[in-house]
């Protein structure tokens, strides 16, 4: 009985309880949410290394955006790599990421004696990236199965042009925090964002 007690406390402290394989490394998704310009896309992701209680992943995807007022699509995409801790299938995950692609810049016009409606006039088209974090839960069985991610995921989005005569404003046009320039207005800023994920893992 003693012996028996003894191995139950070992396998509690010792890394015998963190000796989990991994034999479903991969994983296809979904991903939907409010992310600057993303709002949906299609991701493979894969463990690259497991260690005791973390786990090392890194994912790709691709996205096909609508630019608003207008009828170009710009496609998108996302890549990012994170770390998440624990054991069986419940684990708190926390990454960075890249959004790079084909983006527009644009002002808005409205001409009131002949619509309501606003024009977005496209000023230039350009390759350009968005970049962010990612705080979350994930759900995902070491053998496969059902895939499932929430995550917070606030943006630092950027535009094409060098910043220069820059400034800082906060709580102006949704953003949080903003940088300006004053050639071409806003440049960068942090916007608040949620993406959710659902898949497989096999």
């Amino acid at each position: 009985m003693p012996t028996y007690i003894f191995l139950v406390i070992f396998c509690i402290y010792a890394p015998c309880l963190h000796a989990q394989s991994w034999t479903a490394k991969n994983a296809v998704s979904v991903d939907v949410g409010d992310i600057y310009q993303l709002n949906s896309s299609v991701s493979y992701s894969r463990i690259l290394f497991h260690k005791n209680t973390i786990t090392l992943t890194a994912s790709a995807g691709i996205s096909v955006e609508p630019v608003a007022y207008s009828t170009l699509w710009q496609p998108l995409f996302p890549v990012e790599t994170s770390l998440f801790t624990g054991n069986g299938k419940h684990h708190l995950e926390s990454g960075i990421w890249l959004i790079p692609g084909l983006y527009y810049d644009y002002y808005l016009y409205n001409d009131y004696l002949v619509s309501a409606e606003p024009t977005k006039i496209i000023t230039k088209k350009a390759i350009g990236t968005t970049a962010g974090f990612r705080i979350g839960y994930r759900f995902q069985k070491p053998g496969g199965g059902f895939f499932f991610r929430l995550g917070f995921t606030p943006v630092l989005y950027s535009s094409f042009t060098p910043f220069f005569l820059t400034y800082l404003d906060a709580g102006k046009d949704g953003c949080v925090l903003c940088i300006y320039s004053e050639p071409s207005g806003k440049k960068a800023g942090f916007v608040p964002g949620i993406s959710i994920s659902l898949g497989r893992s096999f």
